[in-house]
């Protein structure tokens, strides 16, 4: 099986390092961007099963990260973090698949970033009358 690509935008050296050191020993492939411009140019370079990124960086922030993925990758999920308060339920809206909240235990992160692989479950909605 070959491993699934991630992007991880973070500005943060020491967090970069401990959630890429985890993704990896997941068997993740890792591309690291310490901010948003960069993580930009890795998405012209290469395509990605998902997208991690801090909210708040240096020269791009994650939403305007979100905001490329969306134009240059739709189909990849992306997962937005910060230690700010943040509207999970808003960021959906825009676009991310989720948004986790620093710190955040290393088992939730890997949690969602599974549950980002699994195929979304289709909606059910209440029958639309015939007339």
């Amino acid at each position: 099986m070959v491993a699934k690509q991630i992007l991880l935008a973070e500005d943060d050296a020491f967090v970069r390092d401990m959630i890429k050191t985890v993704l990896s020993s997941e068997g993740y492939q890792i591309d690291e961007a310490k901010n948003g411009l960069q993580a930009v140019a890795w998405m012209h370079e290469k395509a990605y099963d998902l997208i991690l990124s801090d909210i708040q960086m240096p020269q791009m922030g994650g939403m305007g990260v979100l905001e490329e993925a969306r134009r240059l990758q739709p189909k990849t999920r992306v997962i937005l973090m910060s230690g700010q308060d943040a509207d999970p339920d808003q960021l959906r809206e825009l676009g991310a698949f989720d948004f986790i909240e620093k710190p955040f235990p290393l088992d939730i992160l890997l949690e969602i970033i599974e549950r980002s692989f699994r195929p979304l479950q289709p909606q059910m909605h209440e029958p639309i009358p015939i007339e």
